[in-house]
């Protein structure tokens, strides 16, 4: 599944989640806004190039507003009923994948584009924030997990420039 139809299927899950509590469903909204955005919709500059590539100038933007979503969906309270922590659960889950497949892809995509000598030290960078990612992801702080992939993406578009 790509990143967009990722992303769709999680506005999907967040606008059937809707309690009709006013409170509740406020902050859905707030999410489903900012993957919206995620997704170049409303955006002035194209994000996308397709459904897994963004364009390198503005896809960091991608990054920030999936990082705005997930802060939404890890801030519900007990107060807020078990079904939809377990919706919104699934929801940041299914966001830190699309990330990851956006980050990775690029990466691959480096390793198999030819030499520079100045590709390697870019994805040791990369691979200094996967790994960074998976601390985060194991203290579950997605939204700073997400940092860490539009990190290593960023890095990866350097090298990728390189080989260009």
């Amino acid at each position: 599944m790509s990143p967009v139809a990722i992303k769709n299927s999680a506005i999907d899950e967040l606008e059937g989640a809707k309690s009709g509590d006013k409170k509740i469903d406020k902050e859905l909204d707030d999410a489903i806004e900012h993957i919206r955005k995620s997704l170049g919709i409303g955006q002035k500059q194209d994000l996308w190039e397709d459904d897994s590539h963004l364009y390198p100038k503005h896809g960091h933007k991608v990054f920030d507003e999936e990082k705005k979503a997930v802060k939404k969906l890890m801030g519900k309270k007990k107060d807020t009923p078990q079904v939809v922590r377990q919706i919104c659960q699934g929801v940041i889950e299914k966001l830190v994948q699309a990330d990851a497949i956006l980050a990775y892809t690029v990466y691959i995509e480096v390793l198999a584009g030819g030499d520079d000598p100045h590709v390697p030290k870019e994805l040791n960078k990369c691979d200094k924030e996967f790994e960074k990612v998976d601390e985060e992801l194991g203290k579950e702080n997605y939204d700073k997990a997400i940092d860490h992939y539009k990190n290593a993406w960023e890095h990866a578009q350097k090298a990728l420039k390189k080989l260009r």
